[in-house]
């Protein structure tokens, strides 16, 4: 007796006339479109997830850096707003605490107003925020004047010595520095060393308003006096010829 063939099914779709494996002939054979739509199925929260955290990384990362360079702007537009009003910058300064022209521009205005110990305050939190930037030698030049104007000339000498030995401070910093010792030690009767301080600066980038302040300033010392040696010469003696007297 022949055996007769097994037949087999047929799709129910119309239209798809792929074979379909009889149960229990073997795996399912899977089109590579039917593979990656059951991968998507089953891992598709993962891979959004992972696409999500990436898409953070990359977009945060330039947002940040937006934010931050609005904010800058924005800071800086509104420090300009406050011009030199001592209110509106004290407002400003309060805001932003850590925007040290801020200080220092408070610390300039109380100079001018005789508010010393303020305006040393000021410049001492302008230090503090400025480190690093070339701002941060005008501050110190600022806490050494307060110190000089407040009454502490002790004090403010050392803080001015200290910048004009400084190598890293800016040429400008150290020839005003130097400058304003010059004038203290001419105040104090030092004449020769304020001409030593003064001279010095010419070693240093002498232009425009510095240049002429020093010349000013070594215009106003009295003229040198005359060195030890000459001052202590004795006066030649007079000679005398003793003649014999006559017969």
């Amino acid at each position: 007796m022949s055996s007769q063939p097994v037949p087999q099914p047929k799709s129910k779709l119309s239209g798809d006339d792929r074979n379909v494996v009889a149960a229990g002939s073997g795996e399912i054979a899977l089109t590579f479109e039917e593979r990656v739509q059951i991968f998507w199925h089953e891992n598709r929260q993962t891979v959004l997830m992972t696409c999500l955290a990436l898409m953070v990384v990359f977009v945060g990362k330039e947002l940040v850096v937006i934010y931050l360079e609005h904010r800058e702007r924005a800071v800086a537009e509104a420090f300009a707003a406050a011009g030199s009003n001592p209110t509106q910058l004290r407002s400003f300064a309060n805001a932003n605490p850590d925007f040290g022209l801020a200080w220092l521009a408070l610390g300039d205005a109380a100079m001018k107003t005789g508010a010393y110990p303020e305006a040393k305050t000021n410049f001492e939190k302008a230090v503090a925020h400025l480190a690093g930037s070339p701002f941060v030698g005008r501050a110190q030049l600022g806490i050494a004047l307060s110190q000089v104007l407040g009454g502490d000339k002790a004090k403010g000498e050392e803080s001015l010595k200290k910048i004009l030995n400084d190598p890293k401070q800016m040429k400008a910093y150290r020839a005003e520095a130097s400058l304003d010792l010059a004038v203290l030690a001419r105040e104090a009767g030092r004449i020769e060393d304020a001409r030593s301080l003064l001279t010095g600066i010419f070693q240093l980038d002498l232009q425009g308003a510095m240049s002429k302040r020093v010349f000013a300033e070594m215009a106003s010392l009295p003229a040198e006096s005359k060195t030890v040696t000459e001052a202590a010469a004795p006066a030649a003696p007079e000679l005398k010829l003793s003649l014999p007297a006559k017969p």
